[in-house]
């Protein structure tokens, strides 16, 4: 069943209201999901309105204008990614079968943790 829901971004400035079905509602078991409480909930188009700002007031900028922003904070994804694999992958049992796995970190999200990830690969 489709119900209402309105939200924005973090500043305001973008303000939205969507018919969802809650029943749609998941939860991703990834490390990063998880504890940051994350859940997905697809939207189709034609049950999404824009509000607010009409997308003028978003401005795209560059990697370095980005990092001097206010709203914008440096966070460490990969350590909590890679400290969790042992929660996640029984590496005891990798190790003793004896094969060769491959590191695809955070699904291939380009995220490079190489040396990091094979610190703790079996």
């Amino acid at each position: 069943m489709l119900e209402t829901r309105e939200g924005g971004c973090h500043c305001g400035r973008v303000r939205f209201r969507a018919r969802v079905d809650l029943d749609l509602l998941s939860q991703c078991s990834c490390s990063i999901c998880t504890k940051k409480g994350i859940l997905h909930l697809p939207v189709f188009p034609q049950d999404f309105e824009l509000l607010r700002g009409k997308n003028r007031e978003v401005m795209r900028i560059g990697y370095t204008a980005a990092l001097q922003e206010v709203s914008t904070h440096q966070h460490d994804f990969v350590s909590g990614y890679v400290d969790d694999l042992a929660n996640v992958i029984d590496m005891d049992a990798i190790r003793g079968s004896g094969i060769k796995i491959g590191v695809d970190p955070l699904g291939g999200a380009s995220v490079k943790c190489g040396p990091t990830c094979v610190d703790v690969s079996p």
